[in-house]
C-alpha cells in the first residue's frame, strides 16, 4: 500500500483494476492499484506510454469504472453512485484538466466557466464564474470565444472552469502538453499556485520529469501497478 501519514484523506483506491475486452484476448490494463493522497497534497503520475496512466485517471475521474477494487473520494464511495448521480457528483466534487482544452466553441470564457456552476442550479454562477477567470488572469477576455484566444488562454478559462466549484481534488492530464515551453510553465506555475492556495489534492499525469518534481510525491506506473518514485517535500 502506497500511503500517506496524514489522517486528511481525500482519495484513497485499493486493489483498482481494469481489463479491457478485445477479439485476441482480455488485456489487463491495471494490475491492483493502491493509493492514497491527503488534502492539499500533489501527487505525479509518470511512465511510458501504454503503461496505463490515463486509464488510471479515467478512474480516478470517474470516467470510467474499474473492472474490480475500491474508490473513495471524500467520504463517498464511487461504486455506490449510479451513472447520473455520479455524472452530478462529478461536477460539484471534482477538477479535472485535460491537455486539449475541452470548451465548447460557441460559448464564451464567462459562459464555459459559468456552466458547471448552472447545470448544478447555482444562482450566483456567472458572479463565481468571473472570479475564476480573475483568478486566472483573464478579466480582459471574459466575453471571448475560444476562437478568438491563444492556446495559453484556453488552457487558462479550462483552469478557472475546474477550480471554480472549489474542488478538494483538482486532475490534470498533461496541462502544458500542447503549449509551447514558455507557455507551458506559465499555465504549470499557475496550476500550482491555485492548488496551494485552495489546499486542493492534486494528481498530475506527465511525461515531464521536471514538472515531476514539483510535486510533493512522484509515482511511476509499471506493468500496471504503480511504484513510490521520490518524495521531495
Amino acid at each position: 500500500m502506497i500511503s500517506s501519514n496524514s489522517q486528511d484523506i481525500v482519495l484513497k483506491a485499493e486493489k483498482l483494476t481494469k481489463t479491457w475486452t478485445t477479439p485476441a484476448g482480455p488485456i489487463d490494463v491495471l494490475k491492483g492499484v493502491d493509493l492514497d493522497l491527503r488534502r492539499g497534497q500533489s501527487l505525479a503520475i509518470i511512465g511510458p506510454s501504454g503503461s496505463g496512466k490515463s486509464t488510471l485517471l479515467s478512474l480516478l475521474g470517474t470516467l470510467d469504472r474499474p473492472s474490480s477494487g475500491t474508490l473513495v473520494i471524500g467520504s463517498t464511495d464511487i461504486a455506490s453512485l449510479s451513472d447520473l448521480e455520479l455524472a452530478r457528483w462529478r461536477g460539484r466534487s471534482l477538477g479535472i484538466i485535460f491537455q486539449q482544452f475541452h470548451l465548447m466553441p460557441s460559448l464564451t470564457a464567462l459562459e464555459n466557466v459559468s456552466l458547471p456552476l448552472e447545470i448544478a442550479g447555482k444562482e450566483d454562477a456567472r458572479v463565481k464564474a468571473r472570479e475564476a477567470l480573475v483568478e486566472v488572469g483573464l478579466s480582459a477576455r471574459l466575453d471571448h470565444l475560444p476562437g478568438a484566444l491563444s492556446g495559453g488562454e484556453c488552457q487558462r478559462v479550462a483552469i478557472a472552469r475546474a477550480i471554480v466549484t472549489t474542488p478538494t481534488l483538482l486532475l490534470a492530464d498533461e496541462p502544458s502538453g500542447s503549449l509551447d515551453p514558455e507557455t507551458g510553465k506559465q499555465i504549470s506555475d499557475l496550476i500550482f499556485s491555485v492548488a496551494a492556495r485552495h489546499e486542493m489534492a492534486m494528481i498530475l499525469v506527465t511525461h515531464n520529469m521536471e514538472l515531476a518534481l514539483r510535486c510533493q510525491r512522484i509515482l511511476k506506473m509499471t506493468n500496471g501497478k504503480l511504484e513510490e518514485q521520490q518524495t521531495s517535500n
